[in-house]
């Protein structure tokens, strides 16, 4: 629901909304939905989103590893990542 309800205050220029709706989706975010996560917040400029994929994924990263999924983040969140001392 809160996917949908960001994706639609970006749209429609709802910024209230779209904060609304981004502090839902850092709330829920888990790493079955990070990767998805990640695209969007790179795709809609959503900071707080992007914060926190990548304290997430740095906290995750030996689960990631073994999942293979380390190399489906954006590059710019695996950057973070390392940047911030992962």
């Amino acid at each position: 629901m809160a996917l949908e309800l960001f994706k639609t205050a970006e749209k429609y220029l709802v910024p209230k909304l779209k904060e609304e709706a981004e502090k839902s989706l850092v709330k829920n975010l888990t790493l079955e939905n990070l990767i998805e996560h990640a695209k969007l917040a790179i795709e809609f400029k959503a900071k707080d989103l992007e914060n926190a994929v990548v304290r997430l994924a740095a906290k995750e990263i030996d689960t990631l590893n073994e999942r293979e999924q380390i190399n489906l983040l954006p590059s710019s969140v695996i950057y973070k990542m390392f940047k911030s001392g992962k």
